[in-house]
């Protein structure tokens, strides 16, 4: 599945894919608004403009608190960067470090000191393979609505198969559900993740390590997450009764438990740094492309061969993950492959607006979302739900 790595400021792991929730939207650090004047800017003549190549010494570095807003990944570099302006838009030239794929980070320091994240054209960088020389470039005007610049830094950041979902707000059943920033991993949750933290290996297609785990139950999922936030040194999201938040201290036999008084025994720390599912909204809003959405049917396309396996294509089995088409945001397999775990206890939608919806609050019944190889297409498309109970097993669910 994809799931979210989570910190009170930065960080959820949702499962489906992993994810990371951010606040970096809601404290302000990164400046859109203006964007829209791009339209209708006329700058001046006696504008400061130039075609000379100038290099910069980048200052550095931006304020560690800063970088902590933006993103939750720890292992940041400092790059050197060259720059030009050509008709007030910067050209700007780095180079990524070696090795890993790299999320690409500038910043610009304002007059009164402030560090602010820049907006690059053409969106924020994302998978740049190391060793690879970029060229991208910016306009202040469109971001600032002027064309004072002041100075400019940039960090290399390794995202660790991570996707930054900018937060924002979609339509569920002309109802708006708001969702604040997070990060969710690229993937399905494959095989040989999901043996390297359990120690084992459930799937029904067992033998490849780059197919999608499944046979895997909600329980299972909770416990994938709080296991791997241990191993990284983060702080767990899911604590079991008074049990605490370390899988090794839960009863025996837990994960099997089917009967009602054990669902509710699961809670969720929201503001904890580790992994954690995503919630139903934040699945949908990812799985429909988040703010650059098409609109399309199924994650990704209207027409479901391009981005999923299922029941017409799959040959009754699964797939490597992302052997198929990306979404708008860079995920795979949002539609198709396998059902993916989220948190949410099954309940009727509500009638009014949300932000940051849970789901409801008691039941015995978990959702999951986006299909499998033994689908029909109707079942892989971006609003359909489906749900089963979280002891349950089989060999279409994952996360």
């Amino acid at each position: 599945m994809h799931f979210v790595k989570s910190n009170c400021l930065v960080l959820p792991i949702l499962l489906t894919y992993l994810v990371v929730v951010t606040s970096c939207a809601q404290n302000g650090i990164t400046s859109g608004s203006s964007r829209t004047q791009a339209a209708t800017r006329n700058r001046s003549s006696d504008t400061k403009y130039n075609h000379e190549s100038s290099p910069v010494v980048n200052p550095g570095p931006v304020p560690t608190e800063v970088l902590d807003l933006e993103t939750p990944f720890p292992d940041r570099h400092f790059i050197e960067m060259d720059y030009r302006q050509v008709n007030g838009v910067y050209e700007l030239n780095m180079v990524a470090p070696e090795g890993g794929f790299w999320d690409i980070l500038v910043f610009h320091r304002l007059e009164g000191g402030e560090w602010r994240r820049i907006n690059l054209l053409g969106g924020y960088l994302r998978k740049v393979q190391g060793g690879r020389r970029i060229f991208v470039t910016w306009d202040p005007f469109i971001e600032n609505g002027d064309s004072e610049t002041g100075i400019l830094a940039a960090y290399a950041i390794d995202m660790k198969g991570f996707i930054y979902i900018e937060g924002g707000s979609f339509n569920r059943r002309s109802i708006a559900v708001t969702i604040s920033s997070f990060y969710l991993q690229e993937y399905e949750v494959s095989q040989a993740e999901y043996q390297s933290i359990m120690g084992s290996n459930p799937s029904h297609f067992y033998g490849n390590p780059n197919y999608p785990v499944e046979k895997v139950s909600w329980f299972n999922a909770i416990e994938y997450c709080n296991r791997r936030s241990i191993r990284e040194g983060l702080t767990p999201c899911y604590y079991y009764s008074s049990y605490g938040a370390n899988p090794n201290s839960w009863p025996s036999g837990w994960e099997w438990d089917a009967s009602a008084s054990n669902y509710p025994q699961v809670s969720c720390s929201w503001t904890a740094d580790g992994y954690r599912l995503p919630t139903e909204a934040e699945w949908e809003y990812a799985a429909r492309g988040g703010k650059h959405t098409h609109n399309y049917n199924y994650s990704g396309s209207n027409s479901i061969g391009n981005v999923a396996w299922y029941f017409n294509n799959s040959n009754n089995s699964t797939h490597n993950v992302g052997t198929k088409q990306a979404n708008e945001l860079g995920l795979y397999d949002m539609s198709g492959n396998v059902w993916e775990w989220c948190w949410d206890v099954t309940g009727d939608y509500p009638s009014n607006a949300q932000l940051n919806p849970h789901g409801a609050d008691n039941g015995i019944v978990r959702i999951h979302r986006g299909g499998a190889w033994d689908s029909p297409d109707i079942h892989c498309s971006v609003s359909k739900r489906d749900d089963c109970e979280a002891t349950v097993r089989g060999n279409v669910l994952g996360f």
